[in-house]
Order: structure tokens, then sequence, then C-alpha cells
């Protein structure tokens, strides 16, 4: 006959790794539903601010009796509209271009995150995000220098908070524009 000896002592060491396996379970559990929660509302955020923007430009559209005013839901059509807002600015040469310069800057950014995320990690990568990127953001600078000269009395603090807030400000600030009467 077998003889094995059973001691209380490994029933023990059994229940406290059950333990220590159900305990990281939960905490496992519980970051997975906090990464969700924090997704969820990182999501609400963006499209909160994509829809305040775009009902924003398109109530000054209105304002401009622009008649394709629901140009301003439409991604990446909707940096064209704020060139229609800026028709009848006295611009220098080098600045009509620019509401064309942040449709296509923007749409080269996200674009290739679609297509080409294998090699995100390459040199000139970094190289190509940090061209389009630093171009897209110098040409929101002065597009929206120029709408909040436009639409508001002091256009420097609103192209700052613009600035500090590396663009993500600028739909809530077209928002709050809309029903503004100031023209220079």
């Amino acid at each position: 006959m077998l003889h094995v000896s059973f001691h209380l002592s490994s029933i023990n060491v059994f229940q406290s790794l059950a333990d220590a396996l159900d305990t990281m379970l939960k905490a496992m559990i519980s970051v997975f539903l906090m990464l969700i929660i924090l997704l969820l509302i990182k999501l609400f955020v963006i499209v909160g601010m994509y829809l305040l923007g775009s009902l924003g430009l398109q109530r000054l559209l209105e304002r401009e009796n622009y008649k394709k005013s629901w140009l301003a839901f439409i991604p990446f059509v909707h940096f064209y509209c704020l060139g229609v807002l800026l028709k009848d600015r006295k611009l220098h040469h080098w600045e009509r271009p620019l509401p064309n310069v942040l449709a296509v800057t923007s749409l080269l950014n996200t674009l290739p995150l679609f297509f080409f995320t294998d090699s995100y990690n390459g040199t000139y990568t970094e190289i190509y995000y940090l061209a389009f990127s630093s171009l897209f953001m110098i040409a929101l600078v002065i597009v929206s220098f120029r709408i909040y000269q436009k639409y508001t009395q002091s256009p420097l603090i609103y192209t700052i908070l613009t600035i500090l807030s590396l663009g993500m400000l600028f739909p809530l600030l077209l928002f709050t524009l809309r029903n503004n009467h100031y023209d220079l």
C-alpha cells in the first residue's frame, strides 16, 4: 500500500493560492472595467466637443448666409467651412489657402493611422507626423485668430487659449462665438 503524507498545512497553501488568484482576477477585472469607463468618457468628450464645434460653425455659416451650412458636421470638410467664414476678410495672399491647408494636414495626420499601423515607430513616420501636425497647428492658430478677430473684441485672448490647449478648445470657443455680433 502506498502511503502519502497529507498535512493540514498543504490545504492552507492551496487555500491561500486560490485566494491570491481570486484577488488577482478581481483586480484585473477592476482595472479592465476602469479602462473601459475611461475610454467611454474620452469618447463622450471627443464626440461632444466635435458636436459643439460643428453646431457653432453651422450657426456662424448660417449668419453668413451660406446655403450649405450642414457641411460643418462633415469631418475634414469643416475646415473648408472655416475658409467660408474668412471670405470677406482682408487676408494676406499667404493666408488664403490656410483652410485648405487645415483640411489636408488634418486628413494626412489621421489617414495613415488607419493604413500604416505597423510602421508607426519608424523615424520617417515620426518626422512625417511632426511636420504635418506642426503645419496643422500653425494654420489652425492663424485661421482661429482671424475668426476670433471677426467675432470677438478680444481675439488675442481666444487665440492664446487655443494655443495653450493645443487646439482642443477651438471647437468649444467656436460654439461660444455662434451668437456674437461683433465685427470690425
